[in-house]
């Protein structure tokens, strides 16, 4: 607590480790619920048929999570803004590299997240089908992705989120 001068004459301390807490997403919002189609659902909803566009600091398209049951990549298109060489350009935009879902099966991908795993975690949460450990499933398991990689250090950098989202 602070007294009226501002001075701090008291303070609570617990110890406490982190722990990863997108559980409570799933029980805030009914996820398994909406999965199995209950609660006077008509049927469930997994994300199948479904494509959601993620825009943030990357992937790791080689996480299990991100693949189908016989180990193919859900990321349908991976538009890394931070290259310019080594694939293809995408139009009208003028910038950046495309990747396709065959590119990333076959390995020749060279774009993934490799900072902070803030773009994974995103992802994971959306559409994490369980796939690493059983368990941990995004908001659509089933849907497929297009990923677009931004690059803070662009010029007019709000311009190529608006880029991205028109792409996507």
């Amino acid at each position: 607590t602070k007294t009226k001068t501002g001075e701090l004459n008291d303070f609570y301390f617990e110890y406490a480790p982190p722990a990863a807490l997108s559980d409570t997403a799933l029980v805030l919002y009914h996820v398994n619920d909406v999965h199995s189609g209950s609660n006077n659902l008509s049927q469930p909803y997994t994300g199948k048929n479904v494509i959601i566009g993620i825009v943030d600091q990357g992937l790791d398209w080689n996480h299990p999570d991100f693949k189908d049951s016989l180990g193919k990549t859900r990321v349908l298109r991976y538009w890394d803004h931070s290259l310019n060489t080594g694939g293809v350009i995408p139009q009208p935009y003028n910038y950046g590299i495309v990747w396709t879902k065959d590119q990333i099966d076959n390995g020749i991908c060279l774009s993934t997240e490799n900072t902070t795993a803030h773009g994974t975690t995103v992802t994971g949460m959306a559409a994490s089908n369980g796939n690493a450990n059983g368990t941990h499933l995004g908001m659509a398991p089933e849907s497929n992705l297009i990923i677009v990689e931004t690059d803070f250090n662009l010029a007019n950098w709000t311009l190529t989120i608006a880029d991205a989202c028109d792409y996507i």
